[in-house]
């Protein structure tokens, strides 16, 4: 894509605000930080403007992970991390930790910020009408993305990795 493309594209969705952008300065160098919105259907009917940020660990893109995904799968990504809860219970009989270790106030912020995965349950269906895409390549779109470890399916579930980098088998 040409430059302008892609600015054209970074204001479009600022107006629709789906992004916001910070201009940060570091000595003579400017650049701007983004924040993608994501917002849930409650919200939009009711049209507000408030949305739950997810957070895009930059070892997706480090790792040419990112690059090398399908668009549907990166899609389909993005709406899992939003719609993905940390369920400490699953986690910890999945990850054999103690879940009494974490009950304490102050080890539960510990415990959010050193997790690899959440968990989705969503449905096929629900998938493919959210992201648009045709419910027979979900499928496929769902193997690339296990096969980059950013997703795990595990029975009704999707674990859904954080930080898939530092858990990449090489």
């Amino acid at each position: 894509m040409s430059e302008n493309s892609v600015r054209n594209a970074l204001k479009e969705l600022e107006n629709a605000g789906l992004l916001t952008k910070e201009k940060v300065t570091d000595g003579p160098r400017h650049f701007y930080v983004y924040k993608v919105t994501f917002y849930r259907r409650p919200e939009l009917e009711a049209n507000e403007q408030r949305g739950d940020a997810i957070y895009f660990y930059n070892c997706i893109i480090d790792n040419g992970i990112w690059a090398n995904l399908p668009l549907g799968a990166k899609a389909i990504y993005l709406f899992l991390r939003a719609e993905a809860k940390q369920d400490l219970d699953i986690y910890s009989k999945i990850e054999a930790i103690m879940t009494e270790e974490f009950y304490e106030p102050w080890e539960y912020p510990e415990y959010i910020r050193n997790r690899k995965w959440d968990i989705c349950e969503a449905s096929l269906t629900q998938i493919s009408k959210a992201v648009r895409v045709d419910r027979s390549k979900i499928g496929a779109y769902l193997e690339a993305l296990e096969r980059f470890r950013l997703i795990e399916r595990v029975d009704r579930w999707i674990k859904v990795y954080l930080r898939p980098g530092r858990f990449l088998k090489h």
